[in-house]
């Protein structure tokens, strides 16, 4: 092979590693939003508990409003975690171990999901807990 010639397969790691960090940056998409856009609705409704919220309520909520108030280290933020994770991505595509690869593309869609799934939770939770004391109000 000739010096500056791309070796055998190049473009099929380069395109699976463009589709995983494709899928990646999607979650990240839709975990921000969540984040900037729903969470922040919901604070308005806390705020009229009268309570105190759970500690994933509270860490939650304040996240939702550093997201809106310093995009710009989001941004960067996220810029770097793609990055990263294109890095990884790419070096373990290109090594042909696709075992590995798999189950770092496995581990970055858990670790998305399990933020989407702690942000359902620190909304929903604080709703169910209300919902319970008002049903034992009314029947107590």
């Amino acid at each position: 092979m000739s010096e500056g010639q791309a070796p055998a397969g190049e473009g099929d790691v380069v395109a699976g590693t463009v589709v995983s960090v494709g899928i990646h940056a999607l979650m990240l998409a839709a975990l921000l939003t969540v984040l900037m856009v729903v969470v922040p609705k919901f604070e308005k409704i806390f705020e009229n508990f009268g309570t105190d919220l759970p500690a994933l309520t509270t860490v939650l909520l304040a996240a939702g409003r550093y997201c809106l108030e310093e995009p710009g280290y989001v941004l960067l933020i996220v810029v770097v975690a793609l990055g990263a994770d294109a890095g990884v991505t790419y070096l373990l595509r290109s090594q042909n171990d696709t075992s590995l690869a798999g189950m770092w593309n496995v581990a970055v869609i858990v670790l998305l999901g399990a933020g989407l799934a702690g942000i359902v939770l620190g909304v929903f939770l604080p709703l169910v807990w209300l919902m319970t004391s008002v049903g034992q109000q009314a029947g107590g």
